[in-house]
């Protein structure tokens, strides 16, 4: 599982990445991996939801490109 999330989350920017894995995977709460990484609040949340947006469209695209025909 944690070589699929690596995976997944390798299509975004490092500073996108570093923000989700502190906050979804460490456990960090936004503000402190905002300080951690030097971003002001609002941008890292900024940040966080484009990173989650993108993903989302990405596997969403490849979600309906993907049929089961057996």
């Amino acid at each position: 599982m944690r070589r699929d999330l690596t995976r997944a989350l390798s299509i975004l920017p490092a500073r996108q990445r570093a923000l989700i894995h502190d906050v979804k995977v460490t456990g960090l709460s936004v503000a402190e991996a905002a300080e951690r990484h030097g971003y002001s609040v609002a941008a890292a949340k900024v940040s966080i939801h484009r990173s989650f947006k993108a993903l989302t469209a990405r596997f969403a695209a490849g979600a309906a490109g993907s049929n089961d025909e057996d």
